[in-house]
């Protein structure tokens, strides 16, 4: 399947790929009559198949809308704590095809790499570009935004204030694993790991003190690197609301 992301009028019949798009179905040798399916980022996809192939674009006749089912039903946000290398790219891409709705980076005490400001906007631009590629390779029907990147209480503050929402810092002196204490039954979800050194006792206290909904959890008696963590979070969970 191959797949594309657009503004698109919900009741097109043609649609004209160009820019990037173009660019990219190109690179894949597409010709006339193969089917492309082009996702609203919103709430449907919509079958088409190539009509025209000319120097300014790639000509599309919609055949059919359909409503997503590549969404899992819960919502996943995952507040990453900044990490060095490609660490943080790679994780983008493995919880978007695990089927993350949302990745926020945050600075923590513990943190090796720092965000420089003048290279945010920069740096998160490549950052959604990651997310985008992996969205499309997984068939996706959203692209999963990337943003950041706050300080760690502004990121515990802003997760008090939304009280429908289950959030779970995992941290590996906690005694509660997160199969026994974790809430199937709520569909949008917050998961926070934190960088290569783990939280201090002074960020899980400010948790602790400030807990109006965050529950702290382990993901296991073994220590995991931070990138693992945030990869096994999501399985897990994917699997506790039945999605793989």
């Amino acid at each position: 399947m191959i797949k594309i992301f657009a503004d698109i009028e919900e009741n097109a019949e043609i649609y004209t790929v160009a820019g990037e798009d173009f660019l990219h179905l190109k690179v894949l040798r597409i010709n006339v009559n193969e089917e492309i399916f082009i996702s609203d980022k919103k709430e449907f996809v919509y079958r088409s198949v190539v009509e025209n192939i000319n120097n300014d674009g790639i000509i599309l006749r919609i055949m059919e809308k359909i409503i997503f089912k590549n969404e899992p039903r819960c919502k996943i946000t995952l507040y990453q704590s900044l990490l060095k290398g490609d660490k943080n790219e790679f994780v983008i891409q493995k919880c978007v095809e695990l089927g993350i709705n949302r990745i926020v980076f945050f600075q923590s005490e513990h943190c090796v790499a720092v965000n420089k400001k003048e290279k945010t906007e920069q740096k998160l631009e490549r950052y959604n570009k990651i997310a985008k590629s992996a969205a499309i390779q997984s068939t996706r029907d959203i692209i999963p935004a990337v943003s950041g990147f706050c300080d760690y209480k502004t990121m515990i503050n802003s997760l008090i204030a939304q009280p429908n929402t289950q959030n779970i810092i995992f941290h590996e002196k906690s005694e509660l694993k997160l199969s026994a204490h974790y809430n199937a039954t709520t569909s949008d979800i917050s998961i926070i790991i934190g960088p290569e050194g783990g939280f201090s006792d002074k960020e899980i206290d400010f948790a602790q003190k400030n807990n109006g909904n965050i529950k702290i959890l382990s993901l296991g008696n073994r220590i995991l690197r931070a990138e693992t963590a945030s990869i096994t979070a999501m399985s897990v969970i994917m699997s506790l609301h039945g999605e793989i």
